[in-house]
C-alpha cells in the first residue's frame, strides 16, 4: 500500500509518498481499498503542525486524513454484515491519506444509495461537524432559527442545508 507521510510541519512540499505493507484486519475490523479521500482544512492544519490533537495523539511523522471511501477489501473475524467489494465510507482519526486502511467496524458505513465513492468521501467530516455544532453545541431545536456565518464553505453549506 502507499501512504502520504509528513515528517515535519510545513508546506505542501512536506508531503511524501511511502510504501508500507498492507495492514491485516483483526477481529471486528474492516480493511478498505481506498479509492477517494476527503481533503479538508483540518488536513492543512495538521500539515502545518498547528493541530494540537495531531501533535498530542500521533506526533511526527503523521499521515493526515479523516474520511475515505472505497470498497471492502478484507474482513476481520466477527464482521458479517459487509462483504468484500461493497462500497463504503470510513471515518478515521488520521491515516486517511492511504491506499489501504483498516478501521473498526463501527467506523465504516455503506455508501448512501445514489452516491458514488467520489461523492461519498466528502460527506463525513463536514456533515458530522455541522451536526455536532448545531445539535451538541448550539442545542438547536425544531422551529428555532440559526444564523450561519460563512455558509459558503463545506461545514457552513452543510449547516444551512436541509439534510442536518
Amino acid at each position: 500500500m502507499k501512504r502520504i507521510v509528513i515528517h515535519r510541519p510545513g508546506s505542501y512540499d512536506r508531503l511524501t509518498m511511502q510504501g508500507h505493507p498492507d495492514p491485516e484486519p483483526g477481529p471486528g475490523e474492516v480493511r478498505i481499498a481506498v479509492r477517494h479521500i476527503g481533503v479538508n482544512y483540518a488536513d492543512c492544519v495538521v500539515r502545518m503542525g498547528l493541530y494540537t490533537s495531531a501533535r498530542r495523539f500521533v506526533g511526527w511523522p503523521i499521515t493526515p486524513g479523516f474520511e475515505v471511501s472505497g470498497e471492502v477489501d478484507a474482513l476481520g473475524a466477527g464482521v458479517d454484515d459487509f462483504a468484500v467489494g461493497v462500497p463504503v465510507i470510513g471515518v478515521t482519526l488520521f491515516n486517511g491519506y492511504s491506499s489501504c486502511l483498516v478501521l473498526p467496524r463501527a467506523q465504516v458505513f455503506p455508501v448512501p444509495h445514489g452516491l458514488g465513492t467520489a461523492e461519498a468521501a466528502g460527506i463525513p467530516t463536514i456533515f458530522l461537524t455541522a451536526w455536532f455544532a448545531l445539535h451538541e453545541l448550539a442545542h438547536v431545536r425544531p422551529g428555532e432559527k440559526v444564523l450561519v456565518h460563512a455558509g459558503a464553505g463545506g461545514v457552513g453549506s452543510a449547516a444551512v442545508g436541509p439534510i442536518i
